[in-house]
């Protein structure tokens, strides 16, 4: 009844683990998965809100149809200028040798700043129990998607860890919540109509969220943190231009940008009732 959010509420409730993952029915973790992502976030470098490694992608019968899942911010030509690169975490093994993990894979990690979809799907997504605890008590509208309220908000508490090493499978077999599973071509996996349909509503319970807890935000990341995000979140939700509760902070952040972006959402919503 309450949708996959619920689901989350229930499984983040039925333990008191530190690090948190939800492994979806339809995927599956390979044996080192709980181990890179404990090393990952136990490294001696950054800390984070959460990790994310890489997948592979098979179809419903386990046919393998990519080593890669395309959105996740791994270096793929080179180093990212936005992320830091971590050493390999051997250095954990003179303490904790049963959660050392020594990858040949780099491991890189962006700071809250750092805007966009980061991450592999949510199987593959491991949370720190402290970040993910306030996102998973708000009240949010949206009842599916809840990977991406999770991984967009825990980001902008602490940041993220990104393992370019597969340590997964993402099952695509046609009746994914997000996705399509038919006809993969390679590169991006394709959203289904209904999702891109209801990205608004996902975008819009984000702002409510930051918005609701703007203040620590602010004091974790800096006075212009908020207006920065919101602005490079309305760029990419544009419908989101006329919520009269974001003017303060875009203003405040890139005022001609704002404008630009209001008086053109103006003038698509005119040129609509004159083409009717």
């Amino acid at each position: 009844m309450g949708g996959q959010i619920a689901g989350f509420r229930d499984g983040f409730a039925a333990t008191d683990a530190p690090f948190v993952v939800f492994l979806d029915a339809d995927d599956a973790w390979l044996p080192d998965f709980l181990l890179a992502h404990l090393s990952a976030h136990l490294n001696a470098t950054h800390s984070a809100a959460l990790s994310s490694s890489d997948v592979f992608l098979v179809d419903g019968s386990g046919t393998l149809l990519s080593g890669t899942f395309l959105p996740l911010r791994k270096p793929r030509s080179g180093p990212d200028s936005n992320g830091v690169a971590i050493a390999p975490g051997g250095q954990l093994a003179g303490i904790a040798s049963g959660i050392a993990y020594a990858s040949e894979h780099p491991v890189t990690y962006f700071a809250p700043a750092t805007t966009g979809w980061l991450w592999s799907p949510c199987s593959a997504i491991m949370y720190r129990r402290g970040a993910l605890e306030p996102i998973l008590s708000f009240p949010f509208k949206a009842k599916v998607g809840t990977d991406y309220l999770t991984a967009t908000c825990a980001h902008l508490a602490g940041g993220s860890l990104i393992l370019s090493e597969g340590l997964g499978l993402y099952r695509l077999h046609g009746s994914n919540q997000s996705s399509t599973g038919s006809g993969f071509a390679g590169g991006h996996v394709r959203q289904t109509p209904a999702y891109r349909a209801y990205r608004s509503t996902l975008a819009a319970d984000v702002v409510d969220y930051v918005l609701e807890n703007s203040a620590w935000l602010s004091d974790v990341n800096g006075r212009n943190f908020i207006p920065a995000f919101l602005t490079q979140h309305v760029r990419q939700f544009r419908e989101l231009a006329d919520d009269p509760r974001l003017m303060r902070h875009l203003i405040r952040g890139r005022p001609w940008q704002w404008l630009r972006m209001h008086v053109g959402q103006w003038l698509r919503r005119l040129g609509g009732r004159g083409s009717t």
